[in-house]
């Protein structure tokens, strides 16, 4: 069993409020749920409006469907959020 997982820190410059962070966060992890099968939520900064923190995990058996799945999701996150992200970190666990 391969375990990977994942930390994005996302900025919204043009974001004003809370409700609006949220309403754009959830469209984020609606798509990228149905798209992946992946575990994904907000884990940090959920009180600043233009900061937002999204944790990613997912379970497949082989380390390359794992490395398969990460860097899609790296490249769907480049092309579908609205905004800046600031940094990426992903880690990869063989059990």
């Amino acid at each position: 069993m391969v375990v990977g997982g994942g930390q994005f820190v996302l900025y919204f410059p043009g974001v004003h409020s809370l409700k609006e962070k949220r309403r754009i966060l959830k469209s984020i992890i609606d798509r990228a749920r149905n798209s992946f099968n992946i575990s994904i939520s907000e884990i940090d900064s959920t009180e600043q409006w233009q900061k937002a923190v999204l944790g990613i995990t997912l379970v497949a058996g082989r380390k390359t469907q794992v490395e398969k799945i990460m860097d899609s999701i790296c490249r769907w996150m480049d092309n579908h959020v609205k905004g800046e992200i600031l940094d990426c970190q992903l880690f990869l666990e063989i059990f």
